[in-house]
């Protein structure tokens, strides 16, 4: 009996251990893991948003947009606008240039799910009191419902 206890045991751990593993679908090359604290915060930054942003956990990908854009631009609204997208698609981080100490340029690959799709892109991201932010890809302005008369 104590032998299927411990049988028991084992598959209950092998079940939480798998639980407990996050699927990370931003990938990030070793080359970016030991730069300056600035640019290991951006890689970061950029890693959770694009694991948010391709499981469609947009409620959490809106707060990496740039304060003046959420600003203009509601949750309701962001998680419409991008709903269309697709979803559990890769993103490859391939470079990071900074135009100056506040603005990055990231150049990334987007990998579809079926592997059928691939292109490369680049983000800008800006460092607005020690954090970064994402620029949203919109020039659509909101609609503001006034009378006009």
């Amino acid at each position: 009996m104590s032998h299927l206890r411990y049988l028991f045991l084992i598959s209950v751990l092998i079940f939480l251990s798998g639980c407990a593993h996050k699927v990370t679908l931003a990938q990030i090359s070793p080359k970016f893991q030991s730069k300056s604290s600035k640019e290991r915060q951006l890689v970061q930054r950029y890693k959770e948003y694009w694991d948010y942003f391709a499981k469609k956990q947009f409620e959490k990908a809106y707060y990496y947009e740039l304060p003046h854009q959420r600003f203009l631009h509601s949750l309701k609204w962001y998680k419409e606008f991008n709903e269309p997208n697709d979803q559990n698609y890769t993103t490859i981080l391939r470079s990071i240039n900074f135009p100056n100490n506040y603005t990055a340029n990231i150049h990334s690959t987007y990998i579809s799910q079926d592997k059928k799709t691939s292109f490369n892109f680049t983000d800008k991201w800006y460092l607005i009191g020690g954090e970064w932010y994402h620029l949203m890809k919109t020039t659509k302005l909101p609609t503001f419902h006034q009378n006009i008369d």
